[in-house]
């Protein structure tokens, strides 16, 4: 990670980059997240993990502005035996990724956002998530202390949806997967 920059800056910013998995480095920062937002891979990035990096509200909402191609952002920072010197990440930068959703409408094509472990996230935060962001199909919520964690099932007319899994429906009639503590499936703290 501290040689990111001067790799980004020799390839001409890797313009066809779609995928960058970068969890628990330590050196990932702000600052890297920003110098990462200034490349051409800002246009073509698809999938970026930075669970459990130095990043804040403050490079989320870089992401958030830059990377309009993104379909899948993992900035959780669970399990928590990692979560020390981890910054924080709270309602702020989900309430900014629903204003941005809202306006580009549905050329916003995030689909995974998995906040588990953030302390500073809330209910609210991910309402708005699930309210404005078009095309969310998936949401992680485990772990996250101010997150309701209840599990509800809904079921789609013609369709039984599997109960043991919490379903949520946006403004858009998107259906989105609300993965919390309560669910059965992945609900366990890994090795």
């Amino acid at each position: 990670s501290r040689t990111l920059p001067m790799a980004v800056d020799v390839c001409h910013g890797f313009p066809c980059l779609r995928v960058l998995d970068l969890r628990w480095c330590p050196a990932v920062d702000d600052m890297l997240i920003a110098h990462l937002c200034r490349a051409q891979c800002a246009h073509s990035l698809e999938d970026l993990n930075v669970r459990g990096c130095q990043i804040s509200d403050e490079g989320v909402m870089c992401v958030a502005r830059c990377c309009t191609a993104l379909r899948v952002l993992d900035i959780g920072a669970w399990p928590y035996p990692r979560f020390r010197g981890v910054r924080s990440v709270s309602d702020i930068c989900l309430f900014f990724i629903a204003q941005c959703a809202a306006l580009r409408g549905d050329s916003f094509a995030l689909e995974s956002v998995c906040i588990a472990g953030r302390r500073g996230t809330s209910d609210e935060g991910v309402e708005a998530l699930i309210e404005f962001v078009p095309r969310l199909n998936r949401l992680d919520v485990r772990h996250c202390q101010s997150v309701t964690q209840t599990q509800t099932s809904l079921s789609v007319t013609g369709e039984e949806l599997d109960p043991r899994r919490t379903w949520r429906y946006g403004r858009f009639d998107n259906r989105i997967e609300v993965i919390s503590d309560t669910s059965c499936e992945g609900a366990e703290t890994p090795q």
